[in-house]
């Protein structure tokens, strides 16, 4: 199953380093949008959520 995870690199509540290691090497439908630059909270996020939603399995977006 296609998984979305996007994360700040400034993150303040959570290692997303890590997170994104552990991330690819367990989920590997995994796609991870790591930010260096976003924290925590990440405004403008329903578009992209959105296009990822409604691309169908298989193709380039969910890779």
């Amino acid at each position: 199953m296609p998984v979305l995870v996007r994360l700040g690199g400034r993150d303040g509540l959570l290692d997303s380093y890590d997170t994104r290691r552990r991330l690819q090497r367990t989920v590997p439908h995994a796609t991870v949008d790591l930010r260096p630059d976003a924290g925590h909270v990440r405004q403008g996020q329903t578009l992209p959520i959105l296009e990822f939603l409604l691309t169908p399995e298989g193709t380039e977006s969910h890779a």
